[in-house]
């Protein structure tokens, strides 16, 4: 619980120092709209100070108290970082907004992992809402800046709703694994698949990186080009391979196969779009375009979870040896394809040109 003071309340004080000193040395008054979200920040953390002193000798924060303090911030976070960015503030080279994202996002990320922490331990039931949550904040952050044609109102929608989304998706990566965990112990993670569990990777294995790959053709290949028709037929198959259990039928080996080729195509988008990830968060989703960056890394986790539980199935039927194998020619099947097609391009421009040289 003493957490609570050093995570939250200590750097919210010292936020609230250092912006005061930032008006103070700019000669600036903050005005109504900033004001009134100092007042409201100073009051949430009044009350969090209020809720340790009566809960001090507890070891954790209520789940309920925990989500009421992060969506709090989120709202009070969303307001105040749009308002602040009108103001021309600077302190030490660096701009007021600046202090109040890594201040506050400091104090929001501890009571997230928090919240994800315990409400995980409390409640493992709501995998499919957070999952449908998951890719409707970013369609709901694109719509709202489409409407609202990036106003105020628009970027703090945007901005909470973009909290709320990396959020979920920390809450549910967190219930994945745990639950993971849970069925290896319990010699349990090569049950059948269910309806739930088909429908969770078909969201994520064609619904995400298709709807993606669209988007980014849509705006004209900001993030690459791939235009090209096989990004999509690969995409859509390899999502449809993923729909298979090799546990109940006779081709395992020919589905191991595809797996891996497939995964194959999986690392290269995740690998492509790492730089993304830290530097633009917060545009690339705003653009509809936070599909793309993050299906591939969706997709590699839940198809790598996949081959591990495929390879456990098989080694009661096949050798180490053949497995091996297997996963070496599919890993290097699409690789090989696409050298072979260049080096016929290649060949072909090499006769095209000694023909235009003949002439």
């Amino acid at each position: 619980m003493k957490k609570l003071l050093s995570y939250v309340i200590l750097p919210q004080c010292i936020m609230a120092l250092l912006l005061a000193l930032c008006f103070i040395l700019n000669r600036q008054m903050p005005g109504v709209e900033i004001s009134v979200v100092f007042i409201f920040e100073i009051i949430l953390n009044i009350v969090i100070f209020c809720y340790y002193l009566k809960n001090k000798q507890k070891e954790k924060i209520g789940i309920k108290a925990l989500y009421f303090f992060l969506f709090a911030y989120f709202i009070v976070f969303s307001f105040g970082i749009c308002f602040l960015y009108r103001e021309s503030l600077r302190i030490f080279n660096m701009s007021a907004p600046v202090f109040y994202l890594l201040f506050n996002a400091f104090s929001m990320f501890y009571l997230a992992v928090e919240a994800v922490r315990v409400g995980s331990e409390e409640d493992k039931r709501d995998i499919t809402v957070l999952s449908i949550l998951c890719v409707v904040f970013p369609v709901v952050i694109y719509i709202l800046f489409g409407i609202f044609s990036f106003n105020s109102l628009s970027m703090v929608m945007a901005i909470g709703f973009f909290c709320i989304f990396l959020f979920l998706i920390g809450r549910q990566l967190y219930m994945s694994h745990i639950q993971g965990k849970k069925n290896i112990q319990a010699d349990n993670d090569e049950k059948e698949y269910t309806l739930l569990y088909r429908i969770l990777v078909l969201i994520t294995g064609i619904v995400l990186p298709v709807t993606g790959l669209f988007l980014n053709k849509w705006m004209g290949n900001v993030l690459g080009d791939f235009s090209s028709i096989w990004f999509d037929i690969i995409a859509l198959l390899n999502g449809l391979v993923l729909l298979l259990d090799i546990k109940n039928i006779p081709g395992k080996l020919l589905v191991f196969y595809l797996k891996i080729a497939g995964f194959a195509y999986i690392v290269y988008f995740a690998v492509v779009f790492i730089p993304y990830i830290p530097i633009g968060f917060m545009g690339i989703v705003v653009y509809g375009l936070g599909l793309l960056v993050f299906a591939p890394a969706a997709v590699f986790y839940v198809q790598l979870r996949q081959i591990i539980r495929d390879i456990r199935i098989l080694k009661k039927k096949y050798s180490n040896n053949i497995i091996i194998f297997t996963a070496l020619i599919g890993f290097l099947t699409l690789p090989f394809i696409l050298a072979a097609n260049f080096k016929i391009d290649g060949i072909n421009f090499n006769k095209a040109m000694g023909l235009y040289e003949f002439r």
